[in-house]
């Protein structure tokens, strides 16, 4: 499996239009871990006590892009993984560093997020 990290103009193609919060609801349509352990092993391979988890969920509206959230043992930092939906393929990953405060991820929600259903 062929990993590519994203850069900041390819993951903020897949942001549009505002995406829908579908962290209780989404469907598993990639391997995930297939995919992201080999990244989480290599760049952070000395943080095996940290509990990796999907911490987020967020779809585009008609269902074409699924960004997937893991957070990293660095404040404000996710890995984000990038699934076509329709293809049920992966897109690539990108590491989303919010900044040490809340207002780093208040503005990134207001920017890319949508939260009617």
């Amino acid at each position: 499996m062929t990993m590519k990290l994203l850069s900041p103009e390819e993951h903020q193609v897949t942001l549009l239009p505002r995406m829908l919060n579908v962290t209780d609801s989404a469907d598993e349509i990639i391997d995930l871990w297939g995919y992201a352990n080999p990244i989480i092993e290599s760049e952070y391979h000395n943080c095996s006590a940290w509990e990796w988890k999907v911490n987020h969920i967020y779809e585009t509206p008609y269902d074409k892009f699924q960004h997937i959230g893991i957070a990293l043992p660095i404040d404000d930092t996710y890995l984000i993984v990038i699934a076509n939906k329709p293809k049920k393929s992966i897109v690539g990953h990108f590491i989303l560093c919010l900044g040490n405060t809340n207002a780093g991820f208040i503005e990134y929600l207001l920017n890319t997020v949508s939260f009617i259903r």
